[in-house]
């Protein structure tokens, strides 16, 4: 591993050489739905992660759902993805990740799920890709939603004991990779909105557990780049050096739900970003963590060339989806990879059903999409 290759940031850029090399700007993809299984786009019929599990372990033992979930697994993030993903000219993958695969009834990171993250990062580390820790699915829930792992609730702001077990779960990762190259940053908290009464205003419990995650890690890793995100954009982040926070870059995600086949309407919401970030003025580089711009390939030109005059650095959502064709950069048919319907199909069909996730076997390249991101990234 090349410590050039380590990355720092420096003002609105990142640099390589641990923040004193050439700027390094981001782009590639999420690699969704592999840890962090979502129905809409996965093939399941689990409301979320924590059912899925729940409800394989009461059918058929811990034994056999764990052996059902890494069939899932092994099936749909292969070697095959990452040579797409160089083919594609990307430089950082974006992987989701969740408490629940990750930590032990003792709140200890597990060897095995280590050993898979640790498989990954070697993987791209031989591609060149650098690697953001996302986490996803945080204890108690930082959203509620199924993309939490756990829609059963979002406690994770007004509950000590969860908020003590993602900060002991990023000082574990952070114990783990510190000194690691291929690591492009942490990513704290995937879209962390909390309940309703505490996203009004947004920020109020947030801001003050982004803190503590930072210095949890700092106090272990003082050099990769954190990350945190906001709801929904640059105004409703706060100045760093008001924490006195450094060697940060915020995350923003860009869905335009307003027209998703609107060509203008696509291009006015990807400029009203560029003004929204001008007006907030924060001394920190960009990630666009997650974003489509839907049906219209007009509309991801633009936001993509919008992108790179700004610098900012990017990854799509997602690299791989069941029946969403504009969503992936590999699509299949429902009819081709069904849903595995945990409380009803037997062990042996959901086995049969999570045999065939792989890219290659059921997946279909989005050929406009791919050629366009390509070109792209090369940028």
């Amino acid at each position: 591993m090349s410590m050039d290759r380590f990355l720092k940031a420096d003002g609105e850029v990142l640099r390589d050489k641990f923040g004193t090399g050439d700027v390094v700007t981001l782009r590639g993809t999420n690699v969704g739905g592999w840890q962090v299984m979502e129905a809409w786009m996965c093939p399941t019929d689990a409301e979320c992660q924590k059912t899925a599990i729940e409800t394989l372990t009461k059918r058929f033992g811990d034994e056999k759902a764990k052996e059902l979930i890494q069939v899932y697994e092994n099936h749909w993030w292969q070697e095959q993805d990452f040579v797409n993903c160089k083919e594609l000219n990307f430089n950082v993958l974006r992987l989701p990740i969740s408490y629940l695969n990750l930590l032990d009834e003792e709140g200890k990171c597990k060897t095995e799920t280590l050993a898979t993250y640790d498989w990954f990062v070697a993987e791209c580390e031989k591609r060149g890709i650098y690697v953001i820790l996302d986490l996803h699915s945080a204890p108690g829930s930082q959203n509620g939603k199924d993309h939490s792992g756990d829609t059963s609730g979002c406690r994770l702001y007004n509950e000590k004991e969860y908020q003590d077990l993602t900060v002991s779960l990023w000082e574990q990762l952070a114990e783990h990779y510190k000194g690691n190259a291929t690591i492009a940053g942490y990513d704290l908290l995937n879209e962390p909105e909390g309940t309703k009464e505490e996203q009004a205003p947004w920020g109020v419990v947030q801001f003050p557990f982004y803190d503590r995650l930072y210095h949890a890690i700092r106090a272990i890793d003082r050099d990769h780049v954190i990350i945190m995100e906001a709801i929904w954009d640059p105004c409703h982040m706060q100045d760093p050096a008001k924490y006195q926070w450094e060697n940060v870059m915020y995350e923003y995600h860009y869905y335009g739900w307003d027209g998703i086949d609107d060509i203008e309407k696509q291009m006015k919401f990807t400029d009203s970003k560029v003004v929204m970030t001008d007006q907030a003025g924060f001394n920190v580089p960009i990630l666009v963590g997650e974003f489509t711009l839907f049906n219209k390939l007009e509309s991801w030109e633009y936001a993509l060339d919008v992108y790179a005059r700004h610098g900012w650095s990017w990854t799509t959502w997602t690299y791989k989806t069941v029946g969403f064709g504009s969503w992936g950069i590999f699509n299949s048919k429902k009819t081709d990879t069904p849903k595995a319907e945990l409380e009803t199909d037997s062990y042996e069909v959901i086995k049969e059903k999570w045999s065939i996730v792989d890219t290659k076997t059921n997946f279909a390249k989005n050929t406009e999409l791919y050629d366009l991101l390509k070109e792209k990234a090369s940028q």
